[in-house]
């Protein structure tokens, strides 16, 4: 039998929705699906808050999607080009 789900769980569960619908609706598979880059350059493409932006890039990478370089870029992960082939092809998100 399964334990049932903590709190702790499903607040883990909430914030990785939160994490991927948010970085779904910046667009940003289409701005960094393909090479790496800085927060700072991600920020003027997206024109957002590069604040905000490096730490959405930051739960981005505790879940797996992304990943930083040695010279503090972020690249996609395997699973984070999943999701940008999904949200490529889906209107979930639209």
């Amino acid at each position: 039998m399964s334990r049932p789900a903590s709190v702790f769980d499903l607040a883990r569960s909430h914030r990785i929705t939160s994490v991927i619908y948010a970085a779904s609706k910046l667009n940003r598979a289409k701005v960094i699906a393909d090479e790496a880059k800085s927060v700072a350059e991600l920020s003027e493409l997206l024109s957002g808050d590069e604040s905000a932006l490096r730490r959405l890039l930051v739960g981005l990478t505790t879940h797996r999607l992304r990943r930083p370089d040695d010279h503090h870029r972020f690249a996609m992960t395997h699973v984070g080009r999943q999701l940008v082939w999904a949200d490529r092809h889906s209107r979930l998100f639209q």
